[in-house]
């Protein structure tokens, strides 16, 4: 009996490796939590103090060499540059006070990047985005170059903030396509083409977009699949339960038929 259980165990633990997979994730609550006070220190305008905030992170990360060893090494070269990006810019005496704010939040949303699993931070900017976007096709449409840089130069500095946590959590590829796309737009020959084949681009890259924004708003672990897993690992124990028990049953039957034959 003892063999069949520990057989049964083995079993589990070898049917349902996403389980465990699925729970594990790296602590990241120091790091998010710092990042969250610096950023939140930075729109008070206290800049001198999320500078200090920032340095005592990259003193909390250097304590951490396991982060390294754990996840990509570009992902981990990301943090620091963009802590050292964010740090600058609070120590910078020439830098404008919206600059410092969103070099900050560029760091913090990528620390939450790395850290979520579902929803991350970054996604929340989806209205913001699609809202410049709108007005970028009806400048598009209408030829009116002026009111289409301010516009776009809006969108840029958006999707610039939010880019190094996208790329955290999107495929390379929807990148590349993404990157195209600005290519295309930022080009000074964009509005030498006829207006309908500016707001087709424009049109595809807002698809594009709603796709990368979409893909944040899925979990990755999508719980039905979980829970097909969880089930059918319940399925798996009771029926092994249940012939372990049946097998122990007919076994102990034929030893007390046995005994009993001897007794006689």
């Amino acid at each position: 009996m003892k063999k069949i259980i520990a057989g049964m165990m083995v079993f589990f633990f070898l049917a349902a490796p996403v389980i465990v997979q699925a729970v594990e994730t790296h602590d990241w609550g120091t790091l998010n939590k710092l990042s969250d006070t610096a950023y939140q220190l930075a729109k008070q305008n206290k800049f001198t103090e999320s500078a200090e905030i920032l340095k005592y992170f990259e003193q909390e990360i250097q304590k951490m060499p396991e982060l390294g060893e754990s996840m990509p090494k570009e992902h981990f070269r990301t943090i620091s540059i963009s802590q050292q990006h964010a740090l600058e810019a609070m120590s910078s005496g020439g830098a404008r006070e919206d600059e410092k704010v969103r070099a900050v939040t560029q760091f913090r949303l990528l620390v939450d990047a790395l850290g979520s699993q579902y929803d991350p931070l970054w996604s929340s900017f989806e209205e913001p985005v699609m809202t410049v976007l709108q007005d970028l096709k009806r400048c598009a449409e209408r030829g009116d170059t002026l009111s289409f840089q301010y516009s776009w130069s809006k969108f840029a500095g958006i999707y610039n903030m939010i880019y190094p946590s996208v790329v955290v959590d999107v495929h390379p590829q929807e990148i590349k396509r993404m990157d195209a796309h600005i290519s295309v737009v930022e080009d000074s020959l964009f509005f030498s083409l006829p207006a309908t084949a500016r707001t087709k681009q424009l049109l595809v890259m807002e698809e594009d977009l709603k796709t990368i924004f979409e893909r944040a708003h899925k979990d990755e672990a999508d719980p039905s699949l979980l829970w097909v897993i969880i089930s059918t690992g319940s399925i798996i124990i009771s029926t092994l339960t249940y012939v372990g028990w049946r097998k122990y049953r007919a076994e102990t039957e034929r030893r007390n038929q046995r005994d009993t034959d001897q007794q006689k």
